[in-house]
């Protein structure tokens, strides 16, 4: 969609009111709006499709067709032809993205065509009152907000679906400090072992503040320069890097964008959107993580995480040490400010009680639970958390007693 027609469906949306959805000809009228431009948002902000511009698909290279009169979802394969690999003879995995529900890893022999799977992807119910829905340009603002929503929800599943490519395909760099432009140079040297060239770095606002760059600058180190200003997505902690689209994968649509909106009461509504979508990540090794450490400037941390001072200097066992990197990884892209290693050996290393107890200060109280669960899912030994800041009578004793271990 051009930014002409994106001009339009806002024309629409603004000359729409409250009044208009009270007959089904101004509910359609508005539902078309809705959908042209929640699709033109999501097509113009995402960073997934920054990354791999979409494309749409035709119905005949669908086995399956969705219903959108039922919540159904059916397993839909779209055929698609193999990115461009490398023409040396190693192994090339794909992973297909199911961008419905939790994303899970699914391989495939990359130098095979790719069956994507497609299905039908939803936004919640955005429920709006008659005096919410009659300020001037609050159906534009409705619009606005399901796609601000869609564009969050793509985003996480897309970077969850790189940490899983990465994970595969062990396409991770570790450096300490703020980010610097050798960075990228060490960016390049790890694809193109891979004979795969990056042209795609992905990275926060708040990490390119480190370096001596114009703030509009489209490229680093010669690759295209992708933003985000939104750390509840990208944190700024880490820095991914790509190849150009047909040399990584598929992000895929059919059928237009779609938008539902139902009158409850008489002085409520509610809206929801929908539409099919499928990806795949063709190469795994097309995607690289650079991990800035534990904070863009912040502690540099002894390779041996031994506790700086205090009467007992406690440890972490050379076993349990990847998962407190993992750990500090998980805390900090959950918005927490400080991390710790908890106990007086650092660890729990007793029969079934053995595992990790990580403390945090300065984590998002949303964010809590959902940290919990994925430590619990990502780190390989039993993890407990404790938020120090509500737990003050515990981290005092914990700092008493010389058993905090700062890591990040």
């Amino acid at each position: 969609m051009t930014d002409s027609e994106l001009q339009k469906s806002q024309e629409a949306l603004k000359s729409l009111t409250v009044e208009s959805l009270q007959t089904p000809e101004g509910q359609e009228k508005f539902n078309q709006a809705a959908g042209r431009y929640i699709r033109s948002k999501i097509k113009k902000t995402s960073l997934f499709y920054k990354v791999i511009p979409p494309r749409s698909v035709t119905a005949d290279k669908l086995v399956g067709i969705p219903s959108y009169a039922t919540s159904e979802q059916p397993d839909l394969r779209c055929r698609m032809s193999r990115v461009s690999v490398p023409s040396n003879t190693k192994p090339v995995k794909a992973m297909l993205m199911d961008m419905r529900g939790k994303p899970v890893p699914d391989y495939t022999d990359g130098r095979q065509p790719l069956s994507i799977p497609m299905g039908t992807v939803k936004t919640k119910w955005f429920e709006k009152t008659a005096a919410e829905l009659s300020a001037s340009g609050s159906l534009l603002k409705l619009a606005e907000e399901m796609a601000s929503w869609e564009v969050k929800e793509r985003d996480r599943k897309f970077l969850k679906y790189c940490e899983l490519a990465v994970k595969e395909s062990r396409q991770v760099l570790r450096k300490s400090g703020p980010l610097q432009k050798d960075h990228f140079r060490k960016i390049q040297h790890l694809a193109l072992k891979n004979e795969i060239e990056p042209k795609i770095v992905l990275l926060s606002e708040m990490a390119v503040m480190d370096l001596d760059l114009e703030k509009s600058a489209a490229k680093i180190s010669g690759m295209k320069c992708i933003r985000s200003q939104d750390d509840d997505v990208l944190t700024p902690t880490v820095v991914w890097s790509f190849p150009a689209p047909d040399f990584l994968g598929y992000n895929l649509y059919w059928g237009d964008y779609k938008v539902c909106s139902k009158q409850e009461r008489a002085d409520r509504w509610n809206f929801q959107g929908w539409e099919v979508i499928g990806g795949g990540i063709g190469n795994v090794n097309g995607v690289t993580k650079l991990i800035l450490g534990f904070m863009a400037g912040a502690i540099k941390i002894p390779d041996d995480f031994d506790r700086l001072g205090g009467p007992k200097e406690p440890t972490i066992p050379n076993e349990y040490r990847a998962d407190v990197i993992r750990a500090v990884d998980i805390c900090k892209e959950e918005g927490c400010r400080d991390v710790f290693v908890l106990g007086s050996d650092a660890v729990r290393r007793h029969g079934s009680q053995a595992g990790l107890d990580i403390g945090v200060r300065g984590c998002p109280a949303k964010h809590f639970y959902r940290l919990l669960g994925r430590l619990m899912e990502e780190l390989a030994h039993p993890v407990g958390l404790i938020d120090l800041e509500h737990e003050a009578r515990i981290a005092e004793f914990l700092d008493r007693e010389g058993q905090l271990v700062h890591v990040g």
